[in-house]
């Protein structure tokens, strides 16, 4: 066997071996920028969660009625049925001055 054919083989391997990890570190980049991408998206949703929450939170504090009744404060328990009172009681005048109940009926 003259050298040049005996050297064929191993740089044959040798090729292979290069395209072998070409392909392999080609594959494993990609999925490297997969999983970017994906923990970008989840510290997006995050982000967008934590807005969401803190939204929630601020709203709640300022519309104190928004919340459900076994968390609100008595006093503005009293305050929220006066309000519900007079907003029927407004309703109903509303309605029997335009004909549309009789009087001393109400909703």
């Amino acid at each position: 066997m003259s050298p040049t054919t005996h050297d064929q083989p191993l740089n044959l391997l040798a090729m292979a071996r290069k395209i072998l990890k070409a392909h392999r570190n080609m594959a494993l980049n990609k999925l490297k920028n997969d999983l970017i991408d994906v923990m970008q998206l989840v510290n997006n949703e995050t982000k967008h969660r934590d807005r969401l929450t803190q939204a929630i939170k601020s709203s709640m504090a300022e519309n104190w009625w928004e919340r459900p009744a076994d968390e609100i404060e008595t006093d503005k328990l009293d305050i929220l049925i006066t309000w519900l009172e007079e907003l029927m009681r407004k309703t109903n005048d509303m309605l029997e001055s335009k004909s549309l109940l009789p009087k001393n009926n109400t909703i």
